[in-house]
């Protein structure tokens, strides 16, 4: 039986920086039993996802997993260029937690509302190195 992916998110999803974790999960099932379609843009955050759904819910797959919120929360942090990041991504408004959820509850209830889907949230991977850290205390929150 072929179950039909999306998977939808940021630079971690595109897998063009990070480790391919799409691409682990292919491998273990057969070949052709788990196509995956592959929606990840590099520096978006859940504001951009809301805006590039219709793919998705023009062609529904049997599941949608959604992993953003790397970027929303790396611009809590101090040093990270959000003024530069806000333009370049055309962002109405300067990216916070609470942004992030109003973002995010949409994603969300397009998806069920639009599609059949199994819908699965992954969380964020921690940042840094440092447990305790600031970026990995945003990443958490």
């Amino acid at each position: 039986m072929t179950t039909r992916v999306a998977c939808l998110g940021d630079c971690l999803t595109r897998a063009q920086h990070s480790v391919d974790y799409l691409d682990l999960l292919e491998r273990r099932h057969p070949p052709g039993h788990l196509p995956i379609a592959r929606f990840g843009a590099n520096g978006d955050f859940a504001y951009n996802l809301l805006r590039r759904l219709d793919p998705v819910v023009a062609d529904p797959p049997d599941v949608i997993t959604v992993l953003i919120g790397t970027n929303d929360a790396r611009a809590s942090l101090a040093g990270y260029p959000v003024e530069r990041v806000t333009k370049r991504k055309h962002l109405p408004e300067r990216p916070s937690a609470g942004w992030f959820q109003q973002c995010l509850g949409p994603v969300v209830e397009r998806l069920r509302t639009e599609t059949d889907a199994a819908i699965s949230l992954l969380s964020l991977p921690v940042l840094g190195q440092q447990l305790d850290g600031a970026p990995a205390q945003a990443s958490q929150t």
